[in-house]
């Protein structure tokens, strides 16, 4: 009974770093990108510090700092994104009026596309879904007023910003997130309202459905049982949980934590923390909870440099080794680690960061003239694929058409060219980055390798000089298999606009890409209906035109035909999708 007890409300383990530690702040974000967390922000000057979770280790990744503080940073395609934040003192904060992107491999910041200027916020909740940014709510002046109910998305493959519609409720301070296509908005408060900086917190859900771009509250039965501001939340298997924040009866940070089932729509009270903290964020991995600074007190007083991990298995459910309550678990190589299993987390890793690659080769280090991996990526600026690896098999009737990417040592100023060696004869030579197989124009913009199916083996050389000219470096090479076909399939045309979109595959599985070129600048709506007429998707850009590669999933639908409508300006066009599963 203990036991089943313990498994259902969890434990919450400080952890004590085995070298390094964080830097206390507060009102700062914490995220996953790669195989490390970053932490980022907080009131003053605060460094950017990566924590690796297979040593236990902090190192500080950049001394600069951009002022950032109130926002939940999300983490895409590597790199680390602000969409939303405050800089300067309380109690009237200035939002920030650029994306702020923190890119790991270059440890450096960089200013992403501008937030449309009556949108500006912070204290907001941000999540990733489907390849867009969602932030919701938030606070445009502080701590003073401007409380909103917006909800704007972001398109880092286009740089687009698109309304959508409104949260039933404002609120700021708190975390989002999001789950089975929906965005749930738990705590918060309206900061200033009535003049009060932290009584006037929000007790009821709010979900947004993303599908549907409706919104949905639950009955009150269901509110947040401890209202609470600025609290940490993660999605932990099939509950959210909401740990510590602060309210306005308490000079103190609760450590209080409940758990919402979103299956049942349930809540339970779980571990408490074992430090109240608030203003601060959490990250899921391998199945726990890390929470790591934020303040002891309410309004941001006593600091702290501490990180606490919570999970339901350390009270009885067998680890990946078997063991009941053990703490081994999977490693980025896909090995039971840690615990008694024996074996050191990511030491089958090279010294490049390849799983089972050859570490020989790289002299204790990826060398400055190294190719490290190559990646597959999808054609246009639709985003990667996966890497490529040994003796794989890609299905071009899956990922569509596709091209090969050769990564280069990270920060590396001195290779120049790339030449690709494609089953023994010389199939392109690459003198501009990102070096492609098939090429890219503009940078980034990958072109089709136009490839059938068979057996394949590509070598990737990286040259000092242009053109294959100077020394050869650290060569990859990689045998894989190519089955299907990747051609595309027409299945809507304007003739008389010349505007066109094409899907591939399909049928599909359910994650196909939407490809459309808009010669006229159009706003346009992409719905998709399932058999029972019920809207399954729903995407809006305004004032599009040009060439748009557009990644859609909808691998949680059955099998069956659904029918996609595209709406530009006044025109209509629609065609049926078949999904087999």
């Amino acid at each position: 009974m203990a036991a089943q007890t313990t498994a259902q409300t969890g434990q919450w383990q400080t952890v004590a770093p085995s070298s390094g530690s964080p830097t206390a702040r507060n009102e700062c974000s914490y995220v996953q990108a790669g195989n490390k967390f970053y932490l980022l922000g907080g009131r003053g000057t605060r460094s950017v510090q990566a924590y690796d979770p297979a040593t236990n280790s902090w190192t500080t990744e950049n001394s600069s700092s951009l002022g950032l503080n109130h926002f939940q940073a999300v983490s895409y395609n590597g790199k680390v994104y602000v969409a939303s934040a405050f800089t300067g003192n309380c109690c009237h904060e200035v939002p920030v009026s650029n994306i702020q992107i923190f890119d790991p491999a270059t440890k450096q910041w960089s200013i992403g596309p501008q937030i449309p200027s009556g949108r500006r916020r912070g204290a907001a909740g941000c999540v990733v879904y489907n390849n867009k940014i969602y932030v919701v709510c938030g606070i445009t002046d502080g701590h003073s007023s401007g409380w909103v109910a917006w909800l704007d998305r972001f398109d880092p493959q286009t740089n687009t910003w698109v309304t959508l519609a409104n949260a039933p409720r404002a609120r700021d301070h708190f975390n989002a997130v999001v789950a089975n296509g929906k965005i749930y908005c738990m705590g918060g408060r309206r900061s200033g309202y009535n003049g009060s900086t932290f009584n006037y917190t929000t007790a009821e859900v709010d979900i947004y459905d993303i599908a549907s771009n409706t919104w949905s509250t639950l009955p009150s039965s269901k509110n947040i049982p401890t209202q609470r501001a600025a609290p940490a939340a993660a999605l932990l298997g099939n509950d959210i949980l909401i740990a510590g924040g602060e309210t306005g009866s308490s000079s103190t940070s609760l450590n209080k934590t409940e758990a919402f089932n979103i299956v049942s729509q349930s809540w339970r009270t779980v571990a408490s923390l074992n430090q109240g903290r608030n203003g601060t964020s959490a990250i899921v991995y391998n199945n726990k909870v890390y929470v790591v600074c934020g303040a002891g007190n309410r309004g941001g007083g006593n600091e702290l440099n501490t990180q606490e991990v919570f999970s339901f298995t350390n009270s009885g459910t067998p680890d990946c080794n078997g063991v009941a309550g053990g703490t081994a678990f999977i490693d980025d190589c896909g090995v039971c680690s840690g615990g008694n299993t024996g074996h050191v987390a990511n030491s089958n890793k090279d010294a490049c960061g390849v799983c089972f690659g050859n570490g020989s080769s790289c002299g204790g280090s990826c060398q400055p003239l190294q190719v490290t991996s190559l990646t597959i990526v999808r054609t246009g600026t639709a985003g990667d694929i996966g890497p490529l690896t040994q003796g794989m098999t890609i299905n071009l009737g899956t990922t569509g058409p596709i091209n090969i990417r050769a990564n280069i040592c990270p920060g590396s100023t001195v290779v120049k060219s790339v030449k690709f060696v494609l089953n023994g004869s010389v199939f392109s030579t690459e003198s501009t980055a990102p070096y492609a197989l098939a090429g890219d124009s503009p940078a980034g913009n990958y072109k089709q390798w136009n490839v059938t199916a068979g057996n394949y083996t590509l070598t990737a050389t990286p040259y000092n000089g242009t053109g294959g000219s100077g020394t050869a470096g650290i060569a990859l090479t990689v045998s894989f298999t190519v089955t299907g076909s990747a051609k595309m399939e027409l299945i809507a045309t304007n003739a008389s606009s010349d505007e066109t979109f094409r899907l591939y595959p399909n049928p599909n599985t359910g994650q196909f890409i939407m490809e459309m070129d808009m010669v006229e600048q159009h706003d346009v709506t992409i719905n998709i209906y399932n058999p029972l007429g019920q809207t399954i998707y729903y995407d809006a850009k305004q004032q599009f035109a040009g060439k748009l590669n557009e990644p859609i999933n909808l691998d949680n639908q059955p099998s069956g035909i659904y029918f996609l409508k595209l709406t530009s300006g006044n025109k209509v066009s629609t065609e049926k999708i078949i999904i087999s599963n």
